[in-house]
């Protein structure tokens, strides 16, 4: 038989243990040398080398009291006339006994060797035998606890996390071998096994006891044990599921919802939208009750799938992320590149900024990178997000053909925008995004037009009344326009990158909400700094033609937006003491048709 040495692991609680062992041997020995100080030392630093804070406390307890009855039984089977053999044999019934009636899950053996060295050795005081044994094990146990708790304490919450990483792929794979169309059902059982065995390790880490940082595991723990309830109801709907005799087919919605996941989903297994003559408008009439409840249990997966990542991104679990070179640094935020050992090539951002990090991170976190870096982890606590560093990562504004930026553009315009106000009320009713503290782009206007206020001084000309205009403006086409999604808030051509497959993706997302036409002046107003021939007016006239045409909105509107949008990036130059740039002004004002 071929030996697999590749199986031969050491952990850390081995390493642990066989230091616990070491020092409590020395320690004993600064008394004394024998082999029974020793013996006795090293089982008490084992006996409390368990995986968690409550059990070690278990077993040195147990363990105490253990050898305090052996210790008491040898000295009362002493004074009966019988044979040291039988004393021995009736002592560890006693124990064992004792053991099973309350129901003590440790070994036996201390207070059992104590029994046995009590009845077999002639020549020792019991009392003052036992009292030194006593000595000698709590100098072991608490040796054994100070390097189980304070040196690198047994941590299995990465063992949680990747279980909750293993059953958010999983449930991918189950609702495409669900609907591949080769009518054979996945089964459920895999998925009960995980979840089995995460129980137990959140079990395992509920009595942990980390005295450096309790808050952090006391958060840690609570977030584990929501993404374990999420598991549980996840599994739920899949058992649902896979208990249909005939599963019905996808909406149009969970299918793109699937697909963007990665999955690959049979045409036959989708129902298609008719148009209704009378109403004119777009309905399932050919859906089935079946197809009703199988939806249900699909989009329920699915959110809740979601939910999981999220709380995956909040989870403050040490990555380690080497090779870091910084992109930009200053006292209150930075951004580097850096290489993790989890996830390959990586961008970490600070930030002292949280409201603003945190929009970002519940934007990439939605998208769960369709069309869009992925989010990997998020701590609030630190401001730290890790996300996706797009390779090769060239920028739209590389692209020469300006038909080409435009087609770029227009396809991650119409995939990225998430209807906030749906989602919310899909699960709770209301305005989810909006409670976290999510901003929408009238608070930007807003504060601009009050920075404004306070320095009107300083303004001059036509540019003087410009901020009110744009305040208008915005007020009034955020009211014409009722949806209400996350905008990336900043869709230019530098946050607009090339991904190794051929699509562009967009980073650095604000996450703000309003109307999904508000992402489109930030990338018209970018256009003057590309390479054209014609003058300014007349690109970026042929610019907002060309996108209402692929887009659908009318182009009164998206130059009036163009106005509002330079208005709005010339006072923010002049919050970082910049000037005005009067061309981009002139331009605008041009398009909007206002007379100097």
């Amino acid at each position: 038989m071929k030996f697999n040495y590749k199986r031969i692991h050491i952990g850390r609680r081995t390493l642990k243990t066989a230091a616990a062992v070491i020092i409590s041997i020395v320690a004993v020995s600064f008394y004394g040398v024998s082999a029974s100080k020793m013996t006795f030392a090293m089982l008490g630093a084992m006996s409390a080398m368990e995986n968690s804070f409550r059990r070690s406390i278990m077993n040195c307890l147990t363990q105490i009291v253990g050898m305090i009855c052996g210790a008491a039984a040898g000295l009362l089977l002493l004074q009966l006339p019988i044979h040291w053999l039988v004393s021995i044999g009736i002592g560890i019934v006693f124990v064992i006994t004792l053991y099973n009636v309350f129901h003590i899950p440790f070994s036996p053996g201390l207070p059992c060797l104590m029994i046995l060295t009590i009845c077999t050795t002639s020549d020792l005081l019991p009392f003052a035998y036992t009292m030194e044994r006593l000595w000698d094990t709590a100098i072991g146990l608490g040796v054994g606890m100070l390097i189980n708790v304070l040196v690198l304490p047994y941590d299995n919450s990465i063992k949680i996390r990747n279980s909750i990483e293993y059953l958010k792929e999983e449930v991918i794979t189950f609702l495409a071998d669900m609907f591949d169309g080769d009518n054979q059902y996945p089964d459920t059982d895999k998925l009960t096994a995980t979840i089995t065995e995460m129980a137990g390790q959140l079990g395992i880490l509920s009595e942990q006891w980390f005295p450096l940082r309790r808050v952090q595991n006391a958060r840690r723990l609570a977030i584990l044990q929501d993404c374990e309830g999420k598991a549980r109801q996840l599994l739920s709907h899949m058992e649902v599921l896979s208990r249909m005799t005939e599963p019905g087919c996808l909406s149009e919605e969970n299918c793109k919802r699937l697909e963007s996941c990665g999955a690959k989903i049979s045409a036959k297994c989708i129902v298609r939208p008719v148009k209704n003559n009378e109403m004119q408008e777009m309905e399932y009439s050919t859906m089935r009750a079946v197809d009703v409840i199988t939806n249900y249990h699909v989009a329920e997966i699915l959110q809740l799938r979601q939910e999981l990542m999220e709380d995956l991104m909040q989870f403050p679990a040490k990555r380690l992320v080497t090779q870091r070179a910084p992109i930009y640094e200053n006292e209150y935020k930075s951004i580097y590149t850096g290489v993790s050992n989890e996830f390959g090539p990586v961008i970490l951002k600070y930030d002292a900024d949280i409201a603003q990090l945190k929009s970002e991170y519940h934007m990439l976190a939605k998208l769960n990178g369709h069309h869009s870096c992925r989010v990997y982890a998020f701590n609030e606590d630190k401001g730290q997000l890790l996300e996706e560093r797009i390779l090769p990562g060239t920028k739209l504004r590389a692209e020469k053909s300006l038909e080409k930026r435009l087609d770029a553009f227009a396809e991650v315009f119409e995939a990225i925008h998430i209807d906030v106000v749906e989602d919310a009320q899909a699960r709770t009713g209301e305005h989810k995004l909006l409670r976290r503290g999510t901003p929408n782009y009238l608070d930007w206007l807003e504060k601009a037009y009050e920075y404004w206020e306070k320095n009107i001084e300083e303004l001059q000309g036509a540019w003087k009344d410009s901020a009110s205009q744009a305040l208008t403006i915005g007020k009034e086409l955020f009211e014409k326009y009722p949806d209400r999604v996350l905008l990336h808030g900043d869709l230019h051509h530098d946050n607009l990158l090339l991904r190794e497959d051929g699509d562009y993706v967009f980073v650095d997302p604000k996450g703000v909400v309003g109307p999904k036409i508000f992402d489109l002046p930030r990338f018209i107003l970018n256009e003057l700094e590309t390479e054209y021939d014609e003058d300014d007016v007349t690109h970026i006239k042929s610019v907002i033609t060309t996108l209402c045409e692929k887009l659908d909105y009318p182009e009164e509107d998206v130059r009036k937006l163009f106005y509002m949008e330079t208005v709005l990036a010339n006072i923010w130059s002049m919050e970082d003491g910049e000037d005005v740039n009067e061309e981009y002004v002139q331009v605008a004002e041009a398009i909007f048709g206002v007379e100097k």
